[in-house]
């Protein structure tokens, strides 16, 4: 039962989607200093970007869309792709695989784990490669495809990892834990809410771990893995938390319902739309937060919780969280098969079509591309038309 529950959640809500044991004892950190938001050389290492999962690269993408590759994987994709610093493209299958893909759109190699695979990579200082699966692992994996550890949890792993910039991996799992974990693998702590944790953590710059759990709480977890507070939420907060410039920290909900925390804790501001949100924001250079929506539209939103404007984008729901290229332009896949691109004041600047409805969110890199993945169990790479 647990099987099919796991199954259905990840097909609705994919959120990317050493051993430790349950008598693991977290051992003390060393002191710690705060985490700044420095990013590594490569150019979208992780889900969200950055480790406040800002969602915007200071790269641009392409202005007209056009499908330059596919690559084929041997079964559907949920999870997002991640660049590393010469341009390899990593996403995870449920065909139980983490790929490694060249910009030319060539496989360089393959890992298989022991199951699905819908949490997305994150790409560390040195170039490991992180990722979960759902037979509990958390992989390290170095760049030439090589595993340099595992580390097992109680939980299926559908989180993805955010690499801080103390060179930690912090991921949920569904033993309902968040993860501190060093480069090593070693459990640096974890921290036990009281239900599946599917969302990815962000951070803040005073290195404030934030993430929603299924217990219907938003929590903020301190550098040392003690609890600094937690909002109660009146739906699921299966989408990921962006943290903005100044602090605040957003995300959506199950409940139809936005929210906009201080760091402090209180609620700054929380506003309804017009469907559930599994779409994780992106914020703007000028603090514009950009999110998706079950009614179909794309929403930018004011940091005083005012919306700007609403585009009635797709044809069905949309899971799949926006990005945000150095002009402005907004990037993101829905459940009808297409991949958009809007304006920063909403106007559709292109759009194409995959064959498959799309949970994946896309990845900016240096050269103009991004990469997207589709439920068809292709990546694609879309760039300008020639």
């Amino acid at each position: 039962m647990k099987t099919v529950k796991t199954l259905m959640i990840t097909l609705v809500f994919p959120l990317s989607l050493g051993l430790a044991s349950a008598c693991h004892h977290p051992q003390p950190l060393d002191n710690l200093n705060p985490i700044s938001v420095s990013r590594s050389a490569a150019p979208w290492p992780m889900r969200g970007y950055d480790i406040r999962h800002s969602g915007r690269s200071p790269h641009r993408g392409p202005s007209t869309c056009k499908i330059r590759w596919t690559v084929a994987t041997a079964a559907e994709i949920t999870s997002s792709p991640a660049i590393g610093a010469d341009g390899t493209i990593y996403i995870g299958s449920w065909d139980t695989r983490l790929y490694a893909i060249n910009p030319a759109g060539r496989i360089k190699w393959t890992v298989k784990t022991g199951d699905f695979v819908s949490s997305s990579p994150a790409v560390g200082r040195d170039g490991t490669i992180y990722i979960g699966s759902w037979d509990k692992k958390l992989y390290a994996v170095t760049p030439s495809g090589q595993v340099k550890w595992t580390l097992e949890t109680n939980g299926r792993i559908t989180s993805s990892p955010t690499v801080g910039s103390d060179a930690k991996i912090y991921f949920g799992s569904e033993d309902g834990k968040l993860y501190a974990v060093t480069e090593n693998g070693a459990i640096a702590w974890d921290f036990q809410t009281q239900d599946w944790i599917l969302a990815t953590p962000a951070i803040g710059k005073d290195g404030t771990i934030y993430v929603g759990s299924n217990d219907k709480n938003f929590y903020a977890i301190g550098p040392k893995g003690r609890k600094r507070w937690s909002v109660k939420t009146d739906g699921l907060p299966y989408s990921s938390p962006a943290v903005s410039s100044d602090g605040t920290i957003y995300f959506g909900s199950y409940h139809r319902k936005f929210y906009a925390i201080n760091r402090n804790g209180s609620v700054k501001w929380i506003l309804r739309l017009g469907g559930e949100i599994t779409s994780s924001p992106a914020i703007g250079a000028d603090g514009t937060i950009y999110v998706g929506c079950w009614d179909r539209k794309i929403y930018a939103i004011s940091p005083m919780g005012t919306i700007v404007w609403a585009f009635p984008l797709a044809q069905r729901f949309i899971y799949s969280s926006p990005s945000i290229d150095a002009g402005g332009s907004i990037f993101v896949g829905s459940l009808d098969h297409n991949v958009y691109a809007l304006n920063p004041e909403g106007r559709l600047q292109c759009q194409v079509s995959t064959t498959h409805r799309i949970y994946s969110s896309p990845a900016i890199a240096s050269n103009g591309m991004i990469y997207v993945a589709s439920f068809d169990g292709k990546i694609y790479a879309i760039g300008n038309q020639k």
